[in-house]
């Protein structure tokens, strides 16, 4: 293998010629304009800038010119510039009008072709173009320099660093659908002093002096995949290539471009250099910079603006795939990642981020719901990122709550999921041509997505530029308790909640063993909450995680509350646990928290249907109140009936609504503005007798005309079970079949059990001042809230004591119905009676 000491030799011999420097830079960069040498915005541009003699000062053969990019916006050199660029001397000081072009007959094409290919420079750098037929340039007349663009598609602004020419030296015309002629130009869009920055490179003379190292400075920390940066010096020959060593080692030679990205290199201290050479010979080697290699990789170094990982729009969901063989790290896990942002901020923000991690097949996204499901990845961090006010082009390092352990055989897939409503702008990607990496999400006016139901994305041949950073895995278990709070939200009185898990994970080599005594509850309801105990005990391996179901059955009416507390190796882990507790009779279905509109919906004619089984009701008894779970509110007046029905039913099978409806229930009618948040009582008109097995809960709303509304009502998904139908139609009577799916809505009702010989009065009537000695009649109203006949009963009148003057044998009652009983009573004496 060739050795740096050999090319020190070389360069020696190569410098025994050449005279001078010669790449000449016409005018300072003092600005910035977006129009000139081309104007990107619109898809034809013809532009012509003038250059004085007494800028350039140089006789020679012009080989290559360059341009500085001082920035750009969204894919502004994607797809690639069409340039034909002409150059030509001239005795003219200034363009006196729009239309004082110069001839195309007075000009040399020195090129035509395309600029670049697929990527343009970074901000800041220069923009070379080889010349195809070389330019002799006599240094006694000005230079013209002319150039006529097409743009693929349309990209956005490139800004172009100029100076102040001080009389006016541009025209540049620009527009959407005339691309213009060179040999008859129309008139100038704008004429102006401001002209591009230029690089004037002539034909080499001498060897190039050593480079300069840029970046990283010395003993700078730095993963795989960064980037070395180099320069050479202010009056250095112009090169054609670098070779680049690495701890005396080359590892690219002859490369063009000024940096190099490196992988594979062991943790710990390296050295670097960089040689330079060209047609006359090689320079001296640069000095030797020193950089340290940690734990982890730099994946990407293209500056392309993308709404990746995060859209810059409210709400936004992405997932993209980096490749085994772009991170090659194995055993040891990944504890931070950093994506490189490239917006603006005058004032500082933040926003909440949710980030999942996973192994996938995957090396692309084939089509727009290629998501890859998240429940097959791992959360590993929840909570807000910051960008701070005035600054932009930073790395934004976010440590993750649970490390990742990555097996280093599958591909990494990583899932990011905006959901707080704040513009993050863009971050820098690095273009994939042909391979969809990434698949997003990103919503302007609003809508919040569903990562574990993502809508339709949009398929991206890029990737955000990322830094993984991992770390050596810690040779003792370590217990890492990624679940802070449980609230088990709204509970049925007296029984056993659904579970919910607390997540364990052990960070750290060797198993970590947990039994009984490791946990224990404190507080004001810790005796309502439970440990499954089929759970215990607990045995983690290393870097494996494990859930314990923690139940609460609640006896204390209201908000409850106790906290999980797991210890071990000294070290006490809290988790806050909450409930709310309803009152005896409130039975809560469903705990799900995707939403839609049914079962209100404004769409003329709707219905929505659901069928809950008789495993999530408490028996047999009296319905007389409905609840939904209203998750975001509008003022509409929705007019709305409601129908219940007990089945046999199972799961639902398209039906007309009519038919659907006939011999239901009708409970409940009346209008419903969904204008508050949370639990939405009825009060039914007439209860319902719950006989004990499924229940099918219907509601029909009469909008009359279409209105999306913006209410919504949470619901909970069945799986493969179909137990909710909708309709939607623009008549009243329609015969179209309903649309079964599994998005049952949330649902609470008060279910009054058990009831025998239940009897209610409900109103007295008659003379409030009787006669003494006049018999006078009492109507009292009784209902019958048992589930069977009442035929054994006492109507009683009691005086202000409580003494009993007055009584009757009430007739028989069926179930749910309700009379009126007449008692007849003689007051014997003056003064207060009933």
């Amino acid at each position: 293998m060739k050795r740096i000491t050999f090319i020190i030799l070389l360069m020696v011999l190569g410098l025994t010629t050449g005279l001078s420097a010669h790449t000449v830079t016409v005018g300072e960069i003092a600005g910035h304009n977006g129009y000139l040498p081309v104007y990107t915005e619109f898809g034809y541009c013809y532009a012509q800038q003038l250059y004085q003699r007494s800028l350039i000062n140089y006789e020679g053969t012009v080989s290559k010119i360059r341009f500085f990019h001082h920035h750009s916006g969204l894919n502004s050199f994607a797809g690639g510039h069409n340039w034909v660029i002409y150059l030509g001397h001239t005795m003219r000081d200034s363009f006196t009008s729009r239309t004082d072009w110069e001839p195309i007959a007075n000009l040399t094409q020195v090129f035509a072709g395309t600029i670049p290919t697929h990527y343009g420079p970074d901000p800041e750098e220069w923009l070379e173009i080889s010349l195809d037929t070389p330019f002799f340039y006599n240094n006694t007349d000005n230079l013209v320099v002319a150039i006529h663009a097409v743009f693929n598609g349309r990209p956005s602004d490139v800004y172009w660093g100029c100076f102040a020419a001080g009389l006016d030296s541009g025209l540049c015309f620009s527009n959407r659908g005339l691309n213009p002629d060179p040999s008859n130009p129309p008139v100038a869009t704008w004429i102006t002093a401001n002209i591009p920055t230029m690089q004037l490179v002539f034909p080499d003379t001498e060897a190039p002096q050593a480079p300069c190292l840029v970046y990283p400075q010395d003993n700078t920390a730095l993963y795989n995949g960064y980037h070395l940066k180099w320069q050479l010096p202010q009056g250095s020959a112009d090169v054609n290539g670098y070779d680049v060593y690495i701890d005396g080692t080359p590892v690219s030679e002859n490369q063009v471009p000024n940096r190099y990205v490196f992988n594979g290199l062991t943790a710990g201290a390296h050295t670097w250099q960089v040689v330079a050479h060209n047609d006359i010979g090689a320079s001296p080697p640069s000095e030797t910079g020193t950089f340290e290699v940690i734990s982890g990789v730099e994946i990407g170094n293209g500056n392309q603006d993308y709404p990746l990982p995060v859209g810059e729009w409210d709400y936004s969901y992405s997932q993209t795939i980096y490749l085994q063989s772009e991170i090659g790290i194995a055993d040891q896990p990944i504890r931070k990642l950093s994506y490189y942002w490239d917006g603006w901020s005058s004032s500082g923000f933040s926003s909440n981020w949710v980030i999942y991690l996973g192994h996938t097949p995957k090396a692309t996204f084939t089509h727009n719901r290629d998501w890859v499901p998240v429940s097959q990845m791992t959360k590993v961090f929840d909570g807000p990122i910051t960008f701070k006010a005035y600054s932009n082009y930073q790395w934004i390092e976010i440590e993750l709550d649970t490390p990742f352990l990555y097996n280093n055989t599958d591909n990494l897939v990583i899932a990011v999921y905006k959901n707080s409503p704040q513009w993050s702008y863009h971050f820098s990607n690095t273009l994939t041509p042909g391979h969809n990496r990434s698949i997003y999400y990103s919503e302007e006016w609003g809508v919040n997505p569903n990562p574990f139901s993502p809508p339709r994305g949009e398929l991206c041949a890029v990737r955000p530029n990322i830094r993984i950073k991992m770390e050596a895995l810690p040779t003792q278990p370590i217990l890492v308790v990624e679940t802070t709070a449980l609230d088990f939200g709204p509970v049925t009185y007296d029984c056993p909640s659904d579970p919910r898990n607390v997540t364990l994970f052990n960070y750290g080599a060797g198993n970590l063993n947990l039994t009984e005594s490791n946990f224990s509850f404190i507080g004001p309801n810790a005796s309502e909450f439970a440990i499954s105990p089929l759970s215990l005990p607990i045995s983690l391996g290393s870097m494996q995680r494990l859930q314990i179901p923690i139940y609460v059955t609640g006896v204390t009416g209201g908000e409850i509350s106790a906290t999980l507390c797991i210890t071990y190796n000294g070290e006490q882990h809290d988790v806050a646990l909450s409930a709310k507790i309803m009152p005896a009779g409130n039975i809560v279905i469903g705990t799900g928290s995707a939403i839609q509109v049914h079962p209100f919906g404004t769409g003329y004619y709707e219905r929505s249907a659901a069928i809950y089984t008789a495993d999530q009701l408490a028996g047999p008894g009296l319905i007389d109140m409905l609840a939904w779970d209203c998750s975001s509110t509008s003022d509409r007046v929705i007019p709305y009936k409601i129908f219940l029905r007990n089945t046999t039913d199972t799961f639902m099978t398209p039906e007309t609504w009519p038919s659907f409806v006939f011999g239901m229930t009708q409970v409940k009618q009346g209008s419903y503005t969904p204008d508050t948040t949370g639990w939405q009582e009825f009060q039914l008109d007439t209860p319902f007798v719950y006989t004990g097995g499924n229940l099918i809960v219907a509601v029909e709303t009469t909008y009359g005309s279409y209105d999306a509304g913006g209410h919504t009502f949470r619901y909970s998904g069945t799986g493969l079970q179909m137990r909710h139908q909708h309709w939607g139609t623009q008549e009243a009577d329609s015969e179209w079949l309903g649309r079964p799916d599994n998005h049952v809505p949330n649902i609470m009702l008060h279910l009054v059990s058990n009831m025998s010989s239940d009897l209610a009065a409900l109103s007295i009537s008659g003379k409030h001042l009787p006669a003494a000695g006049e018999l006078t009649l009492y109507s009292v109203q009784v209902r019958n809230n048992s589930l069977e006949t009442l035929s054994n009963y006492i109507v009683k009148l009691f005086g202000p004591e409580e003494q009993e003057i007055a009584s009757v044998t009430g007739p028989p009652l069926n179930s749910l119905q309700s009379l009126n009983v007449l008692i007849p009573w003689t007051p014997g004496t003056a003064g207060p009676s009933v």
